[in-house]
């Protein structure tokens, strides 16, 4: 047998041959089950972006057989399984050195790993001392200023002190998914006052809380905007000449 049109994952080759006794001939189609032509596609996820893996047939993508990568987040940053090992939380290990903090909605130990939602910030400590992306009173975390989530973030809780002293931080804008924002998460946390950069401003406004709600006390399935539970204690102080 002569294979005269060799298949692909698509298209059945022919095989022709003759026949030693009369020279007839015969044709018949075959279909090669490994003529897929499979490329290995390892995860093409960013930081900020996702991605896929898996492989793809360049004969016909159709075949492809990949799935999503989710953006990884900050290089760097360390994760805690948590609630029976079903979520994790993200901290910077004690590393001040990030400028730039993404927290990203999903995390894996490896390859071999499943996908779990980054559900809480926090290292566990969660005080003025040691906590999950600030500094202390007697060394401020300078370096950070900026922090930003995954699209779609499924972050729920946001610990003590969190944020405690990072006297460079421009703004942070918390997820909608967030249900607990926990004790004095951004202590003292400072902006320059605008007419006197010595001296420091009481402003909010560069904290973002878009859809924070708390149930009813009464009526647990409606929602109202109550942003009490928001401890911002001691956020900014206030200039003295410029509030």
């Amino acid at each position: 047998m002569d294979n005269n049109t060799p298949p692909t994952c698509t298209t059945a080759g022919v095989e022709t041959g003759m026949c030693t006794r009369d020279a007839a001939t015969a044709a018949r189609e075959v279909i090669d089950p490994t003529a897929h032509d499979w490329e290995t596609v390892p995860s093409t996820a960013t930081v900020t972006a996702n991605g896929i893996e898996g492989r793809v047939c360049n004969n016909n993508h159709a075949h492809d057989e990949t799935t999503i990568t989710y953006a990884t987040g900050t290089a760097g940053l360390e994760f805690a399984l948590i609630n029976s090992n079903t979520a994790y939380r993200v901290h910077n290990g004690g590393d001040r050195t990030f400028t730039a903090v993404h927290i990203p909605a999903f995390h894996r130990a490896d390859a071999d790993s499943p996908y779990l939602p980054v559900t809480e910030i926090g290292n566990g400590t969660n005080a003025i001392a040691n906590n999950a992306f600030g500094g202390t009173s007697s060394s401020p975390n300078t370096t950070l200023t900026t922090v930003t989530f995954a699209e779609g973030s499924p972050l729920t809780t946001i610990s003590n002190y969190a944020f405690a002293y990072s006297s460079n931080l421009d703004g942070i804008t918390i997820p909608a998914s967030v249900t607990t924002i926990s004790y004095q998460m951004f202590y003292k946390l400072h902006q320059p006052c605008q007419r006197n950069p010595t001296k420091q401003r009481n402003d909010y406004r560069f904290v973002s809380v878009p859809r924070l709600y708390q149930p009813y006390q009464h009526n647990h399935t409606k929602q109202c905007n109550a942003y009490r539970f928001v401890s911002v204690q001691r956020l900014h102080q206030p200039c003295q000449r410029y509030i």
